[in-house]
């Protein structure tokens, strides 16, 4: 079937009791995406959503690999989520970077050209083994993370950019580099003001 157009603004969630891993909703660019404990599981899974978005609220809801104390020097791997376009690498890329060999987390945009803005955020170990929500808010003059943590009920906002994303649509994504677990409760998506999604 050919792509089919959604009328704007667009709001939906992806929910892995109710979804699965559908083919129409999900592509793996590397790795067998996976739903453990009513979760999506990603290990050693580099996962794009079906969507084609621009601008608007993307919240994902993680649950990182690490407890008590510890920081992403703990983990094994670099794990990264946000916005992207498979075929065009970092060109318009908006991502949260956890650096397990640097041992932080940063906030990162790319430009038509590649070019990175970076910003370092303090790791928060309330985010260790509980339900995090960390939201993009993505406009045409700039763009936000902001992160809700488990049990609160206030946003915190981490880090603001002045929009350097070319004008073009991208796609929600999840990338754990190798063997651990991030797993994630849902993706929602807000005030999207474009969508397309391929229908299998």
């Amino acid at each position: 079937m050919a792509p089919q157009k959604i009328a704007q603004p667009t709001h939906f969630i992806l929910d892995p009791n109710r979804d699965g891993i559908a083919n129409a909703l999900w592509y793996a660019n590397s790795g067998a995406l996976a739903i453990s404990g009513g979760k999506f599981r990603f290990n050693a899974d580099d996962g794009i959503v079906r969507a084609d978005l621009l601008y608007g609220i993307f919240e994902f809801s993680v649950n990182f690999p690490l407890a008590g104390v510890q920081t992403p020097t703990n983990l094994v791997n670099d794990i990264a989520f946000g916005l992207k376009n498979a075929s065009m690498g970092n060109f318009g890329k908006i991502d949260v970077f956890i650096d397990q060999s640097e041992d932080d987390a940063a906030f990162r945009t790319y430009d038509e050209f590649g070019t990175l803005q970076e910003t370092i955020f303090d790791w928060d170990t309330d985010w260790n083994a509980a339900q995090t929500i960390f939201r993009i808010c993505w406009s045409d003059t700039q763009v936000t993370l902001q992160v809700l943590n488990d049990g609160e009920t206030a946003w915190v906002s981490l880090v603001s950019h002045t929009t350097r994303i070319p004008n073009r649509p991208l796609n929600p994504f999840v990338n754990v580099v190798g063997a651990e677990n991030l797993d994630v409760d849902f993706i929602a998506v807000r005030n999207a003001q474009y969508s397309s999604i391929m229908l299998i």
